[in-house]
């Protein structure tokens, strides 16, 4: 399409952004692209301002598939001037121009904000969602930790129950440990007393039996003086005694 354009032809902001339908943002923005390699910024009666090249401006149009106003590429329309071209625009039809691109960019803007409403709804349905997930999830770890509390209660109780019965099985054993501590110092106290009986025992029965080797000493002694005796008695005796008492001489 660029071909066929005047190569003479170029446009303000303003002028393009008339012939194609769109904003000066709209140009603008394409300009700060690159997208009119063309366009300069020269020195006009309001200070600088952009000169785009029709040929680019087609281009651009053609690419993004706007619709021009004028058809640059007509040959008639070629050989005009800027001035000339814009001359074809009759207020009305400016007005409805004008009316357009505010609507198109109204639109535009409503159209972001939908996006934008639609894509907080569809955040927020995901947080919903989430948060009814997360909900449930709660739940659900709620409902376990209170079964888990119960078994938790259930097993504190079986070990409170134990604790007790160990704690009377202490008592218990306590108690046989003091009997038997009592039992086995009545024990060593019956021993000791044994023991001191016996001592005295073993004390008396020496004491005796040295009394009794002392009498069978002297009975010994009183024996053996009777023998003696009895032989002194016999040799003096005649063998008529010693027969009347049945001794052989």
């Amino acid at each position: 399409m660029a071909d066929h354009v005047h190569e003479q032809a170029q446009y303000s902001i303003k002028e393009a952004a008339l012939l194609v339908s769109r904003s000066e943002l709209t140009i603008r923005r394409r300009i700060d692209k690159g997208r009119f390699p063309g366009a300069q910024l020269r020195r006009g009666s309001s200070g600088n301002e952009w000169r785009i090249p029709a040929a680019d401006l087609a281009e651009v149009a053609r690419q993004d598939g706007w619709t021009m106003m004028l058809d640059l590429t007509d040959d008639q329309e070629s050989d005009r001037q800027p001035d000339q071209l814009l001359n074809h625009v009759t207020p009305d039809l400016l007005a409805v121009t004008e009316a357009k691109v505010i609507a198109e960019s109204e639109i535009k803007l409503l159209s972001r904000d939908v996006q934008s409403l639609t894509d907080q709804n569809t955040q927020l349905t995901r947080e919903r969602d989430q948060s009814r997930r997360d909900l449930e999830h709660t739940r659900a770890e709620l409902d376990q930790t209170t079964v888990d509390l119960i078994e938790q209660i259930k097993a504190t109780a079986v070990a409170e129950a134990r604790v007790e019965e160990l704690r009377h099985r202490a008592e218990y054993a306590e108690k046989l440990r003091s009997e038997a501590v009592q039992e086995r110092n009545s024990l060593d106290q019956e021993h000791r007393e044994l023991k001191e009986s016996s001592a005295e025992t073993i004390d008396t029965l020496s004491s005796e039996l040295e009394t009794a080797e002392t009498l069978r000493s002297k009975a010994s002694d009183v024996r053996d003086a009777l023998v003696k005796k009895v032989a002194e008695v016999e040799s003096s005796m005649g063998w008529r005694a010693r027969r009347r008492y049945g001794k052989k001489p």
